[in-house]
């Protein structure tokens, strides 16, 4: 736990080697959400953090107003865990976690990796039509969930612990963070820490094809791409894929020390 204005922070930690890689989940996730990706960085010094105002083990105990103060409890976070310089990798609203750090201190981060961030464009009847059909997908009979999953491209829906981990997260927790803004072109340029953008082909959340052009036309030291047959759950659905990529992109860091 590490101690932050904002509340007490809960932060899972693998001991490893190399420049550390801190991971932000998803918007009414945990951290648990990256436990597929965790194989693929084994080896690594690690660390995923549970967001506050979030489901998991944090605690918030003052309010988190804007994107401003998500920078700050992300940088104390950070300091609390000694950590100088990381990579950081967000998915989803911890996708845009990590350009909104990138924006406003940038100071720590050796790379950021982006895994289908939220906040390029506006969330549309599709993606809330897909989350339903997700929900029921999980509270249909066992042969409707394998079915359903490959479908729905949300292998969740037929894991039994990630199953009740989001029951519990969407009845019992209301998350209490501000929304996502969608960066300015500005915002964008200004950003010159090195980022891996990875998107699904077959995304709930944007048009892949569109981020990715303006990510590019903006951001000036980037690595985009698309990946195949993926939709927004591509860092738990193709897992060893984003890990692969995630390592191959850190390697771009002159100072990374593992060889």
């Amino acid at each position: 736990m590490v101690e932050t204005r904002f509340g007490p922070t809960h932060v899972f930690h693998w001991a490893g080697t190399g420049t550390p890689i801190v991971l932000l989940h998803g918007f009414g996730a945990t951290s648990i959400m990256w436990h597929k990706a965790i194989k693929g960085l084994a080896g690594r010094r690690l660390y995923a953090v549970d967001t506050i105002g979030e489901p998991g083990r944090s605690v918030q105990r003052a309010p988190i107003r804007d994107p401003r103060d998500l920078a700050t409890w992300l940088d104390e976070v950070l300091t609390g865990l000694e950590l100088d310089r990381v990579h950081l990798v967000g998915a989803s609203y911890g996708g845009w976690l990590a350009l909104n750090q990138a924006s406003r201190s940038p100071g720590r981060l050796a790379t950021i990796s982006l895994i289908e961030p939220a906040g390029f464009q506006r969330v549309g009847a599709r993606f809330f039509l897909w989350a339903i059909a997700c929900g029921l997908a999980g509270i249909a009979p066992a042969a409707i969930r394998r079915r359903a999953a490959p479908w729905l491209r949300m292998s969740t829906v037929d894991d039994l612990q990630m199953r009740r981990l989001a029951m519990l997260s969407y009845r019992k927790f209301r998350p209490r963070l501000p929304r996502e803004t969608s960066p300015s072109d500005a915002e964008l340029r200004s950003i010159t820490t090195p980022t891996l953008v990875l998107l699904g082909e077959k995304s709930e959340l944007h048009d892949s094809r569109r981020v990715l052009a303006r990510t590019r036309a903006f951001m000036p030291v980037l690595q985009g791409e698309i990946i195949p047959r993926a939709g927004h759950s591509l860092p738990v659905d193709q897992a060893d894929v984003v890990s692969q990529r995630i390592l191959q992109h850190i390697a771009v860091d002159a100072a990374e020390d593992v060889h």
